[in-house]
């Protein structure tokens, strides 16, 4: 009886023993596995749009234009860039002065997704970053009128992650260095709010595309600089003479060209035309009183190391004066720029495009594919020139006394055609110089517009552009719908 009693006991005594083991480790594998869906959900946080942040640092009396600065955002997962920018005006005996102001950097964060879920989560972030800014008080700069200062700082973030669309409040706060002529404090707690968008990878189906083959590259390169110094002496007679000292310096480079075998690979989406909608805003000129200044929509496509497409912009387009702006052309010339903006205008044109990550990725092959052609990356780095045609509104400066300042300047100077933005008119040509970079749909652009009629309207652009892929969109929807018809069909057998 005993015997049976121990044997009962040491048979309990296991169970209890090895279900509590095996209760832990199916506790930690779960665990692991959460963790794992968590990182892979902060990992691919990949997003871009716009940021409006409400500094609470200013002094020297400066007050913020309605309250906010605002400017593109890009994250990257573990990564975010930032850049606002916004006016301040003071008001002194000579009038209302305005500075425009920036603040620009980058944070490293944690993301820690709350929840399981891919297209629908809670997010917080922590985070540390480095953040320069700009904005300074003119008569007390002197010579130096740029009030750069920089700041370290720690952030929080809690984000709504809503399918394509990310919506989040952040607060920052930082200490750091800013010259006394800044109007900005580098030690300050700044709250702000964003939105963003994917790059809409499952629209895009990026698939790895892969290519070996043989190559031709440039390897040992070396330069060599000789310089050889000739004296000769020139007799002028009568016993009088000089010398004569030349020298020559020459460079000569080598190099060797390899052939060989080569690999090469990239996130391929195959090409795709697309229409994209698009925000614009105007860097370093902040145009009075508009988050947004003007908007439109491109139509394009995509096709191997080619882009190519048609757009249309409207709303307030800026201008700029033409010179250096420094504190001697402010307190010599005039006192204040005569920047602004042209309220209501348009423009439209099209722009040619060179993908540098194809370019450089396939450019050794001596014999080219046509799957090498028609791959497209997901990620792309634009290159791109344009020809627009610019329809102009009225003149709106951004200093009240700005129009004021136009006609004593070009009446002093006699200066009207670079200077006189009264006059630019409409069916303004323009040539198109800038760059993007592109993270599947989301696309962030400069673009300087460069008139050669009217020099006060060139200016440089920065625009946030989302590329939706029609066709894909089209089809997908279609596959959608047919899911659903194909659910309820079989509901009812």
């Amino acid at each position: 009886m005993r015997k049976i009693i121990l044997f009962i006991s040491l048979c309990t005594l296991t169970n209890i023993t090895f279900g509590t083991v095996f209760s832990d480790t199916t506790k930690t594998i779960q665990h692991n596995k959460n963790k794992a869906v968590r990182a892979s959900i902060a990992k691919k946080m990949v997003y871009g749009g716009y940021e409006i942040i409400q500094p609470t640092n200013l002094r020297l009396g400066y007050t913020l234009h309605n309250n906010y600065m605002a400017g593109p955002t890009l994250e990257f997962g573990y990564m975010s860039l930032n850049f606002a920018q916004g006016y301040c005006t003071y008001n002194d005996s000579d009038g209302t002065k305005i500075i425009n102001t920036t603040r620009y950097g980058a944070s490293f964060q944690l993301p820690l997704p709350l929840l399981k879920l891919k297209k629908i989560n809670l997010v917080p972030t922590f985070g540390i970053g480095i953040f320069g800014q700009s904005g300074a008080n003119e008569a007390l700069a002197k010579g130096n009128i740029g009030g750069s200062g920089f700041s370290l700082s720690v952030n929080g973030s809690l984000s709504a992650l809503l399918g394509p669309i990310k919506l989040g409040v952040k607060l920052y706060a930082g200490a750091g260095y800013a010259p006394s002529h800044s109007v900005m404090k580098a030690i300050g707690i700044i709250p702000a709010i964003s939105i963003g968008f994917s790059p809409q990878e499952f629209l895009m189906q990026p698939k790895l595309f892969s290519h070996r083959g043989m190559a031709q590259w440039t390897a040992n390169f070396k330069s060599k600089t000789t310089t050889t110094v000739n004296k000769e002496t020139i007799n002028l007679g009568s016993g009088v003479s000089y010398d004569e000292i030349t020298t020559k310096t020459e460079t000569k480079s080598t190099w060797d060209v390899v052939t060989g075998e080569q690999s090469s690979s990239i996130k391929d989406v195959q090409p795709y035309f697309f229409i994209a909608p698009r925000a614009c805003t105007n860097l370093f000129n902040y145009e009075k009183g508009y988050l947004v200044p003007n908007y439109g929509a491109s139509i394009g496509f995509m096709v191997g190391a080619l882009y190519i497409a048609g757009t249309y912009d409207r709303g307030n387009i800026a201008f700029k004066e033409p010179s250096k702006d420094t504190y001697f052309t402010k307190k010599v010339y005039h006192n204040t720029r005569l920047n602004g903006y042209l309220a209501n205008s348009s423009r439209y044109g099209g722009e040619l495009g060179l993908d540098l990550i194809h370019y450089f990725t396939f450019k050794n092959y001596i014999t080219k594919t046509s799957q090498m052609d028609k791959a497209t990356s997901y990620y792309t780095l634009l290159v791109k020139g344009g020809y627009f045609i610019q329809n102009n509104g009225s003149v709106h400066f951004n200093n009240d006394s700005g129009l004021v300042v136009l006609n004593k300047y070009i009446t002093k100077y006699n200066t009207g055609k670079e200077y006189n933005v009264l006059n630019a008119g409409n069916n303004q040509k323009c040539i198109l110089v800038g760059g993007a970079l592109g993270i599947g749909s989301f696309v962030a652009n400069y673009s300087y517009y460069w008139f050669t009629k009217s020099k006060v309207l060139s200016h440089g652009e920065f625009s946030l552009q989302y590329n939706i892929p029609i066709i894909r969109a089209i089809n997908a929807m279609r596959m959608y719908g047919k899911s659903k018809r194909y659910d309820r069909s079989q509901r009812k057998v």
